[in-house]
């Protein structure tokens, strides 16, 4: 641009001077060179960036508009051979639980007799009196019968399927008769199968009269329970319990291992130390159970040993019996 302005101011100086003279011819000197204008730009010179022209619409802007991104979403994860898991319970271990001494009146009239119970009844001669009650498969029960006056007594037990029609005539799996006339008898049995069974008491020798009958087990506390625990016993070793009878009554042993090979004997000492009653009647895993028959209240030891050699676990329930009351 500035080449074009200089170029311009000559051309009007060389106008003037051709009109300087009218008419005389004046030599035109030779114009002098132009000079030469080198234009730089410089280099640090950033051009202005292009305008854009925007043009009004009639027409709103719309936004552009996003489509949510679905996040790919993790399917839940089935094992189809998991079942439930179930914590583990543990059955609480039952503590042998206190029950009255009850009665059935009348002895024999159908109830169920349960384990710590005890039934008053009477026997005409030669008669038998009845009671079931609930067996269950290798839980031994002891049977104690008190008989009144001179009342010669026999145990009776009965195996599976004896009911209260047939037990009249059915014949005993194992019966008892050891102490005579007016003395107890005592028996353990041990069911085979987990249903009703039938014990009974009949008289012998043409004798009437009353009698107590008791039902035990190695894990109910009676009301003349003395001492009820379950035992662990080292093999070879002995266990000894200090215990003392109720005024002459009877006093019960009675052991129950719970191996089926673990093999116990019974002792009982007087205060003396001497042995005035033992059992080892049974071979490994059966019960063994003693009575004795004091004149007046006597302290004894019970000693229960392992004789096979083996740690056994026993039930040991021991019985101190008050007075029968059979006038009841």
């Amino acid at each position: 641009m500035l080449k074009h302005y200089l170029w311009i101011l000559l051309i009007l100086l060389l106008g003037l001077v051709a009109c300087g003279g009218e008419g005389e011819n004046t030599a035109v000197p030779s114009p002098p060179p132009l000079p030469t204008i080198e234009i730089r730009l410089d280099p640090t010179e950033v051009p202005p960036p292009p305008v854009i022209e925007t043009v009004p619409s009639d027409e709103p802007a719309v936004a552009p508009t996003s489509q949510p991104v679905a996040e790919p979403t993790a399917a839940p994860v089935v094992n189809p051979t998991a079942e439930p898991v179930v914590a583990p319970t543990s059955e609480p271990v039952a503590e042998p639980t206190s029950q009255p001494v009850t009665e059935s009146p009348s002895g024999g009239n159908g109830e169920l007799l349960m384990p710590g119970q005890t039934a008053l009844g009477t026997l005409g001669a030669g008669s038998l009196v009845s009671f079931p009650y609930q067996g269950q498969r290798f839980s031994p029960r002891l049977f104690f019968v008190r008989p009144a006056g001179s009342l010669d007594v026999e145990l009776r037990a009965f195996g599976a399927g004896v009911t209260a029609e047939t037990v009249n005539q059915a014949s005993p799996a194992v019966t008892t008769n050891f102490g005579g006339p007016g003395l107890p008898e005592m028996m353990v049995y041990t069911a085979q199968a987990d249903e009703v069974h039938f014990t009974a008491v009949s008289s012998l020798n043409n004798t009437a009269g009353a009698f107590r009958f008791y039902l035990f087990d190695g894990l109910t506390r009676t009301g003349d329970t003395a001492v009820l625990e379950q035992l662990s016993l080292p093999a070879g070793q002995t266990q000894s319990y200090a215990v003392t009878s109720q005024n002459g009554q009877p006093l019960i042993v009675f052991a129950d291992p719970i191996g089926a090979s673990e093999d116990i004997a019974v002792t009982v000492r007087n205060s003396d130390g001497n042995v005035v009653n033992e059992a080892n009647f049974g071979g490994g895993g059966s019960a063994e159970a003693l009575y004795l028959l004091p004149l007046s209240t006597t302290s004894y030891t019970v000693e229960i040993s392992e004789v096979s050699g083996q740690s056994a676990t026993v039930n040991v329930h021991l019985i101190a019996l008050g007075p029968a009351n059979l006038e009841e």
